[in-house]
């Protein structure tokens, strides 16, 4: 019994030894089977308290782990879907103290902002917006800052949701959905910026002298009266020496795609807005570089089947007309809005009347129009 006992002492004493020597061997290991365990219980869903107990506790135990930053992104997960709000908030702050610079913080970042956005707390979702544009657009994904973009549009803060908006679609390159709710915003703010009469990215305060026109103004600087009039919401063309006008400068692009049946308008190399058009049956609507000519109000439309003036339920042109430096092709309105997404036409390029009108009012002669695939 007694060589037992001194056996069992001497196992004892050993393994203590072992244990003191080897501590962090020991911590090391059972922090890995904590993870084990909190991985099978988080993917089952069968005990989220036990799980975010052993993320975090593999976290403290292997802080310096490449795997850590994920262990308390999914232990406040759980605390997420467990109703916890105050343990997720706690393992967040955690998760942006020590990883400040991982994919999981800019993940929790990007997801604070939303839900800040979407409870009406503006102020602090800027704040941490602001930070989520320093980032690559690629890193923190789109949904975010559109989030705060619309919040912010809503709010009516056009200027502030603009470069929110721009990061996203930024975000969004290469994904055609989920660009296109955020090029539909955009593009409704850039023009409601435009025909406001603050000022804005690429626009210029005139002061008229005497014997200042709209026309001489619009053309000296690139643009057209009807921007300068609807921007200053002017009711006529009668200016004051004086007056103060916003006038812009722009250079604009235009790109057609007729796979996506759209309109691309840019201006000084950034999207304004993207319409939706019908193009040419057949492949009918040639692609390549062109120029506008010319452009005309209500048209009279010339066909092989006779002369029909605006108005006549047969003259297809619709509201506007702008012609290419291509003869018989153009950009213009439609009396059908179904041909519209449509690939339908003789050649020419159709939107729906109330869009045509807009990029009329916009764009100049010489204009150039990119006609892609």
């Amino acid at each position: 019994m007694k060589v037992f006992a001194i056996v069992v002492l001497l196992v004892a004493v050993l393994a203590g030894v072992y244990l003191l020597t080897h501590r962090d061997e020991v911590s090391a290991w059972h922090a890995q089977a904590q993870y084990k365990h909190a991985e099978a219980a988080f993917s089952e869903g069968t005990d989220l308290q036990k799980a975010a107990e052993g993320y975090e506790s593999f976290a403290a135990a292997l802080p310096d782990d490449e795997r850590a930053p994920g262990a308390l992104a999914n232990a406040a997960e759980c605390y997420g879907r467990l109703n916890s709000p105050a343990e997720r908030d706690r393992v967040w702050a955690l998760l942006l103290g020590r990883y400040p610079a991982s994919s999981e913080a800019v993940a929790v970042k990007a997801r604070r902002v939303e839900g800040l956005a979407a409870g009406g707390r503006l102020d602090e979702a800027v704040t941490l917006g602001g930070e989520l544009l320093q980032l690559s657009p690629e890193l923190v994904g789109s949904t975010a800052p559109l989030a705060l973009g619309r919040a912010l549009a809503e709010r009516g803060d056009l200027k502030g949701a603009k470069p929110y908006l721009l990061y996203a679609l930024s975000a969004a390159a290469g994904d055609a959905e989920a660009a296109k709710p955020i090029k539909e915003l955009l593009g409704n703010v850039n023009l409601s910026l435009i025909f406001s009469p603050a000022p804005t990215e690429g626009s210029i305060t005139y002061t008229v002298a005497g014997g200042d026109t709209l026309v001489g103004i619009a053309l000296a600087n690139g643009t057209t009266v009807a921007q300068i009039k609807r921007s200053n919401g002017l009711k006529d063309n009668i200016l004051h020496p004086g007056q103060r006008l916003k006038v812009l400068t722009p250079t604009y692009e235009i790109h057609i795609s007729l796979g996506n049946h759209t309109l691309t308008l840019s201006m000084n190399g950034e999207f304004l807005k993207e319409y939706p058009v019908g193009v040419g049956k057949f492949e009918s609507t040639p692609m390549g570089e062109y120029t506008i000519v010319d452009k005309v109000e209500n048209p009279t439309w010339y066909s092989k089947d006779g002369v029909f003036p605006f108005g006549d339920p047969r003259n297809v042109l619709g509201t506007r007309w702008m012609s290419l430096n291509m003869p018989s092709y153009g950009i213009h309105g439609t009396s059908d809005d179904a041909s519209i997404g449509q690939s339908s036409s003789a050649g020419c390029v159709r939107m729906h009347n109330s869009d045509v009108e807009e990029l009329y009012d916009l764009v100049t002669k010489g204009t150039k129009v990119y006609i892609e695939p």
